[in-house]
């Protein structure tokens, strides 16, 4: 058996993880000093399944992609169902991604050609191995889910900035991730659109079970958010983990 095979079975399988750990993702003592960007110093942090948090300030960026596997930290660890993933070789990596992981960034990054049916069924193809027949029901709920049924056979090219989005988002939820990992989706959105995708963000955590972490520039993910960090200077200067104590946010 190949070592990355002996890692991955040593997790929990796709969509039982967070039933699995009280703690599935961590950061342990992480530092990283990536060239261009604010480093980060021997942060420590444990991210409750099934809530949705929010990262603001200088290197919360780079803190979100530490947390999706997107970059390796110097020193520390990145503990994924209390595994550690620094010291794995790119492919492990790579796997982990795919069975755990779904991202949005700022730019959907769709195929412009093809409709939405076909960007979302095609990480099930790619990743997941399983047929059209097997993939058509979860497409179309997803696709109802985020509200895109109606352009559900539209070249995603000639839909608005913010209904791509929607199908991004339910691309990234097409293989039931354990973590939704969003860079910066509030860049790319006209104010008032902005509001409802928070929104469909905090149904995502509630109805698809992910455990979403966001980092953003505004305000508008606030009232969706159960907890928010603020990175400065290297280190958390804000943890408002405190409020999850009370229930967290509302749907």
């Amino acid at each position: 058996m190949k070592p990355e095979d002996v890692f991955l079975r040593s997790l929990a399988p796709t969509g039982s993880m967070n039933a699995t750990s009280a703690s599935p993702l961590e950061l342990d003592g992480v530092s990283c000093a990536p060239a261009g960007a604010p480093a980060l110093r021997g942060i420590s942090l444990v991210f409750a399944p099934g809530t949705l948090t929010v990262l603001q300030g200088d290197g919360k960026n780079l803190l979100l992609r530490l947390l999706g596997l997107l970059e390796t930290p110097d020193a520390g660890d990145v503990l994924l169902n209390g595994a550690g993933t620094r010291h794995l070789a790119a492919g492990v990596r790579d796997a982990l991604r795919n069975r755990h992981f779904g991202f949005l960034f700022a730019q959907p990054f769709l195929l412009p050609a093809f409709s939405a049916i076909e960007n979302v069924a095609m990480p099930l193809f790619k990743i997941s191995g399983i047929d059209s027949d097997e993939a058509r029901p979860r497409v179309h709920a997803l696709l109802d889910f985020v509200g895109a049924t109606a352009f559900a056979h539209t070249p995603v090219g000639q839909l608005p900035l913010a209904d791509q989005h929607r199908v991004a988002l339910a691309r990234a939820l097409a293989n039931e991730p354990d973590f939704l990992i969003a860079e910066n989706i509030d860049a790319a959105f006209p104010d008032g659109d902005l509001p409802h995708f928070a929104k469909l963000l905090r149904r995502a955590v509630v109805e698809q079970g992910v455990t979403v972490i966001a980092s953003t520039a505004t305000q508008e993910f606030m009232p969706v958010a159960d907890r928010v960090i603020e990175i400065g200077d290297g280190c958390v200067r804000r943890d408002t983990r405190a409020a999850l104590a009370g229930g967290g946010a509302s749907a």
